[in-house]
């Protein structure tokens, strides 16, 4: 295996996505908890060092390999934020993803960390039925009362 293959291997399991298939991790695997995402990234970060890449910004080596330039950034508030109100507006999720500069499984990534989308939902579904899943489940969100309201 070269280091590319490598860097590949680890950036998938730190984006929390099983290398081979895609598959995205069940939140209470050990790829998602902060620990090992961080010594993840920190290793791809010694590999591309060691290979003379580590000057490069991610955004770089992603342009060269031909992925969107946001690939492995974190989330911000504001993005996650950014997220609902497009998807409010009925943006489909390919729209969204290049908007965002990121892929559109990073967005189906981040729908379903946040309780939207289920990973079974995402096979053999256009992007217009993830869309109205969606729209509904922040529908009913919203009119979900809060803590502070009593009955």
């Amino acid at each position: 295996m070269n280091k590319h293959e490598v860097v590949e291997v680890l950036s998938a399991l730190a984006s929390g996505a099983h290398p081979i298939t895609g598959e995205i991790f069940e939140e209470d695997s050990p790829y998602n908890h902060p620990k090992v995402i961080r010594a993840l990234f920190g290793s791809i970060e010694l590999i591309e060092s060691r290979s003379g890449r580590g000057k490069k910004t991610l955004e770089e080596i992603n342009r060269e390999e031909g992925r969107p330039l946001r690939t492995q950034r974190r989330w911000s508030e504001e993005e996650d934020r950014q997220l609902i109100d497009l998807l409010e507006q009925g943006v489909l999720t390919g729209e969204i993803a290049t908007r965002f500069e990121r892929s559109r499984g990073a967005i189906h990534s981040r729908l379903q960390r946040q309780g939207l989308l289920e990973r079974e939902e995402l096979l053999n579904r256009s992007e217009e039925e993830l869309l109205r899943l969606v729209q509904e489940r922040l529908s009913s969100r919203a009119q979900e009362p809060t803590g502070s309201e009593s009955s």
